[in-house]
């Protein structure tokens, strides 16, 4: 059953609308599968290290540190704001040439949107650590359902990605600059309150 909890936390974490589900969409809107396949893989990976680290009490650590935390959120705010700005630049020039720096959809940036947003470890302290609450799990217990974490959210990502695939398939150009356009201001606007609850 804790395995099944596992999946649904993180397919749950990564529907939740943010820099890495808007990141993956703009990707795939434009045919970058591969790309958002791999920034994906990344931020899942970082979602099922996050649930480790519930477990283990350091996410609870790096919460308390009042000045730690609003640097962390800061960083995360400005990475956003950075990959925003950059989207909105992209689909409003005709030249459709990205920055090279923010263009990279790596499975280390993955990782990075993932551990730069507060609200992820506030998630993963309060509902995925609970899940090891209620009862004494071995490490292994812990590594598998972490596994389970990874996979729940890829699969949202996964899905995430097809819906902009077919949004590139259709070869409809002025639904993709929408969609770009939609998508880069999101991840503004998240950026924006993120920094307003953080200050």
């Amino acid at each position: 059953m804790i395995f099944l909890d596992a999946f649904v936390i993180g397919f749950t974490a990564a529907a939740l609308p943010g820099a890495v589900q808007t990141t993956v969409l703009q990707s795939s809107v434009i045919g970058r599968i591969r790309e958002s396949l791999v920034l994906a893989l990344g931020a899942s990976c970082m979602d099922g290290l996050f649930l480790m680290l519930a477990y283990v009490g350091i996410i609870q650590f790096i919460v308390n540190i009042a000045w730690l935390k609003l640097l962390l959120g800061l960083a995360g705010v400005g990475y956003m704001l950075l990959l925003g700005v950059n989207g909105l630049t992209v689909a409003i020039k005709k030249d459709k040439k990205i920055i090279k720096l923010v263009d990279k959809k790596t499975f280390w940036n993955g990782m990075l949107l993932v551990s730069l947003h507060p609200p992820t470890i506030l998630y993963f302290i309060g509902v995925a650590g609970t899940l090891f609450a209620i009862k004494t799990f071995s490490m292994s217990q812990v590594i598998v359902s972490s596994l389970f974490l990874m996979i729940g959210a890829l699969a949202c990502f996964i899905f995430v990605m097809l819906l902009g695939f077919f949004v590139f398939k259709l070869k409809i150009q002025w639904l993709t600059n929408v969609f770009y356009l939609a998508m880069s201001s999101l991840l503004i606007f998240f950026a924006i309150r993120l920094c307003i609850q953080i200050i």
